[in-house]
């Protein structure tokens, strides 16, 4: 994908003359472009995006249509893209609201509470995302934090026993955290496994 925007920031535009081949293919419809209403500064850039930048901030992706949360971290000054039926956000405490949203707890929630497919799947559109109760937590004072690093680490050199390990954690300070009985869990775990 070939981000052709006009500049933002410190970032330069983007020239489409730079790639000769998507500009010949592009010149094929240069009447549709140079009558576009959303072009940018030439008829191949594309219309300023207002939030560019937030592409580079820490953040999460996540699918729209999954049967459990499905949120993926992505440092910050990493620019990564995403198309349709993909969302994101970013903030602060990123990798501890990763760790409650990809929960076994907040996955029931969810399945209980959103719209669906019609075929079971919960859809987690960013207004399901958005009114999903988390505990205020003080930034900085976030344990999850270090759990999600073992986790990412774990992941990255395929080590599944320390992912499942790195996954209970996670889920008993969740569940903690909102005050889940032994029972409760039995019942929430019970109910992710159908």
């Amino acid at each position: 994908m070939i981000d052709v925007h006009n500049g933002y920031g410190t970032a330069p535009a983007i020239r489409a003359a730079k790639y000769p081949v998507v500009k010949r293919h592009l010149d094929l419809h240069y009447e549709k472009l140079s009558n576009r209403q959303d072009q940018g500064a030439t008829p191949y850039n594309l219309r300023n995006c207002a939030y560019h930048e937030d592409f580079r901030k820490e953040k999460l992706f996540w699918m729209d249509l999954t049967p459990k949360g499905r949120f993926s971290y992505v440092p910050s000054g990493t620019e990564l893209f995403c198309a349709n039926t993909v969302y994101f956000m970013h903030g602060p405490m990123m990798k501890c609201l990763a760790a409650y949203l990809n929960s076994s707890l907040i996955t029931w929630y969810v399945n209980r509470t959103s719209v669906t497919s019609g075929m079971g799947t919960a859809r987690w559109f960013s207004v399901t995302v958005e009114t999903i109760p988390i505990p205020l937590v003080i930034e900085g004072g976030c344990k999850l934090e270090l759990l999600v690093d073992n986790l990412l680490r774990a992941k990255n050199e395929c080590a599944m026993n320390l992912v499942e390990e790195s996954d209970s954690a996670i889920d008993s300070l969740i569940y903690e955290a909102y005050g889940i009985s032994r029972t409760q869990k039995g019942i929430i775990r019970r109910a992710n496994i159908v």
